[in-house]
């Protein structure tokens, strides 16, 4: 029985790319009748397909949340560390520093909160999307054929791969 996953759980992906309409058709028709896969989570993207990026990427209004929710959240642990950070070095550092105890608490806060939400932007980069993303563009404008499978778990990442590799000129993942 399927099972329905919602789209904010759905970290990984794999694409397929086919040099036929007949070879496409027969892997989607492969994956619509596993039972592990749900339907909605397997895309066509026909040649120089117009719904090209709701198709590779369905969760988009998802993404700007999840963005947002991840800065806000590195940026307080920022200040927090911050916070902690000016804390230890008040009790134990240099008079200058005790001098200046609102400045210590305000600049090491606000440094820490700009590095927390450096590291939330790295993190939200996603790099592995972007072999996958240029590979079906370059594919669907060369007149090929894509499929790709949006999976919540790398077993059904893996029995994706293993349904399209018989018909598929070649595979994308993400992580």
């Amino acid at each position: 029985m399927k099972t329905t996953t919602s789209n904010a759980e759905k970290a990984t992906n794999t694409a397929a790319i086919f040099n036929s309409e007949q070879q496409a058709q027969t892997a989607l028709d492969a994956l619509n009748n596993d039972t592990e896969l749900m339907q909605e989570d397997i895309k066509l993207i026909l040649p120089h397909d117009s719904n090209f990026d709701e198709k590779l990427e369905p969760e988009d209004k998802k993404i700007a949340k999840t963005l947002v929710r991840t800065h806000a959240v590195c940026a307080v642990i920022g200040i927090i560390a911050g916070t902690i950070i000016a804390s230890l070095l008040l009790l134990s550092g240099p008079i200058f520093l005790q001098q200046y105890t609102l400045t210590t608490y305000l600049s090491l806060s606000m440094l820490c909160a700009f590095i927390g939400v450096l590291v939330a932007g790295f993190i939200s980069l996603r790099p592995d999307h972007d072999h996958l993303t240029n590979t079906v563009r370059t594919a669907t404008r060369n007149g090929q054929w894509a499929i790709i499978v949006h999976t919540n778990d790398r077993q059904k990442m893996t029995k994706a791969k293993h349904l399209m590799q018989p018909f598929a000129s070649s595979l994308s993942t993400t992580l």
